[in-house]
């Protein structure tokens, strides 16, 4: 991956952070980091697609990244208790580019197990 962009308010707080470094580990596929933060029964929902466990997860994770990422901005993270919105887009070696919303619910407020994920790309 060539970089990482990050808007400028995605930096004012511990979660904020937190979702840059996870997102950072997805796209390099450090799949250790990202298994270590998603709770043993996380719901991920993707168009057409869901996954109930975390080991369903880390799977769909390690196909997905067959494709090669040149670039990822984070234009924003919203956070508000256990809930948390990120928009960015994504540009793959490939040329194909593209936005995505998820949004994101954590065990509690305090912290950073991720018990549910919706995504959505255009």
């Amino acid at each position: 991956m060539r970089g990482m962009v990050i808007g400028r308010d995605c930096g004012n707080s511990t979660r904020k952070l937190f979702l840059q470094e996870f997102y950072l580990a997805i796209y390099q596929g450090e799949s250790d980091f990202v298994g270590a933060h998603l709770h043993e029964q996380i719901r991920w929902e993707f168009p057409g697609i869901s996954f109930e466990d975390k080991a369903s997860c880390l799977k769909y994770l390690r196909k997905y990244h067959s494709v090669k990422i040149a670039e990822l901005s984070i234009l924003k993270i919203i956070t508000h208790g256990p809930e948390a919105v990120v928009l960015g887009t994504i540009s793959r070696e490939d040329g194909m580019d593209y936005q995505f919303c998820d949004v994101f619910t954590f065990v509690s407020a305090g912290k950073s197990a991720i018990k549910s994920i919706s995504s959505f790309q255009k």
